[in-house]
C-alpha cells in the first residue's frame, strides 16, 4: 500500500475503489482527439462523475459531473494525441454524496501521423541560393535534399 500512495503529498484525499459501483467500466480511444468511457448503469445511482488523470501521474480530476442514472457512456474530446489517459467513475447518490468508486482503467490515444515535412530557404553549404531545404522524417526514416 505504501508504494501505492508513494506520490502523494500530505493532506491528499485518496479515493479507494470500492462501494457500489457500476459493472462493466472501460475506456477506450476512438482517435487522436476522443476517448469513450462507457459502464453499465448502475440501479441504485442517481448520477455519476468522470474523472481522469494524465500519464499515470497526479491527482484525479473531475472532467464530468451530474451526469444522469441513463447516461452509460461519455466521450472525452479534451484529449491529446499519445497520451495516455487514466479513468475513474464515481457513482453518486441524490445528495451527490459518493456511493463508490470504480479501480481506474486506462487507454492511449494514437499518435500523430508518421511524417513531418519542414520546408527552409537553402544556405550556401547545403542548396543553392535560391533553392529551398525539404525534410522529411518518418518513425524509422529521415532523408533530406535540396530543391532548386
Amino acid at each position: 500500500m505504501a508504494a501505492a500512495l508513494g506520490g502523494c503529498t500530505e493532506g491528499t484525499e485518496v479515493m479507494q475503489p470500492g462501494g457500489e459501483v457500476p459493472a462493466a467500466f472501460t475506456a477506450q480511444a476512438l482517435d487522436q482527439r476522443t476517448v469513450v468511457v462507457s459502464w453499465r448503469e448502475l440501479e441504485t445511482a442517481t448520477g455519476y462523475r468522470v474523472l481522469r488523470r494524465t500519464n499515470l501521474t497526479g491527482s484525479f480530476s473531475v472532467v464530468a459531473d451530474g451526469l444522469a442514472r441513463s447516461v452509460t457512456e461519455y466521450f472525452d474530446t479534451n484529449v491529446e494525441p499519445d497520451t495516455r489517459y487514466g479513468y475513474r467513475l464515481e457513482a453518486l447518490d441524490r445528495n451527490g454524496n459518493t456511493l463508490g468508486v470504480t479501480v481506474a482503467v486506462t487507454t492511449v490515444t494514437p499518435p500523430r501521423p508518421g511524417i513531418d515535412v519542414v520546408t527552409s530557404t537553402g544556405t550556401s553549404d547545403t542548396a543553392e541560393v535560391i533553392g529551398y531545404n525539404v525534410t522529411i522524417a518518418g518513425p524509422r526514416d529521415s532523408s533530406s535534399s535540396a530543391v532548386p
